[in-house]
């Protein structure tokens, strides 16, 4: 008997959620790390910023529940998000389910932070690049 609904599909195929995981993993982005860090000194922290928004969709898109980056500007709603930042990181792209540990190196030297988490963010993009090219191929 076929499913009938796509939650019945999940279920009856196990391999499906796997599939959309590997079709989320498209929106992630290939940046340089050491460049986002020049560009956050060059703009005295305003790419940092513009950074963080885009990495936080990022990690999102792979069921991450980073809440609004509006909270970077409330004074201590942005240990907050930080924290919670800190915690998909850890869970949705480390998978090492160590968030305190991110979220105080994050906090103590949020530029060597910012270092690790793209260069664990371009582990994905590459992903990307290496099954495009084996669909053209």
């Amino acid at each position: 008997m076929a499913p009938q609904t796509t939650s019945d599909a999940l279920y009856a195929y196990p391999s499906i959620p796997i599939i959309f995981a590997k079709l989320k993993i498209m929106t992630i982005k290939y940046r340089s790390p050491v460049t986002s860090i020049i560009l956050s000194c060059i703009t005295f922290g305003i790419y940092f910023l513009y950074w963080i928004i885009k990495t936080k969709k990022e990690i999102n898109s792979l069921g991450g529940k980073i809440p609004t980056a509006w909270l970077i500007i409330v004074p201590i709603a942005n240990i907050y998000f930080l924290y919670r930042y800190a915690e998909a990181f850890s869970v949705y792209i480390k998978k090492d389910n160590n968030p305190i540990l991110w979220f105080l190196f994050g906090w103590v030297v949020a530029p060597i932070a910012m270092l690790f988490v793209q260069s664990e963010l371009n582990k994905f993009a590459a992903l990307r690049r290496n099954s495009k090219k084996g669909a053209k191929h």
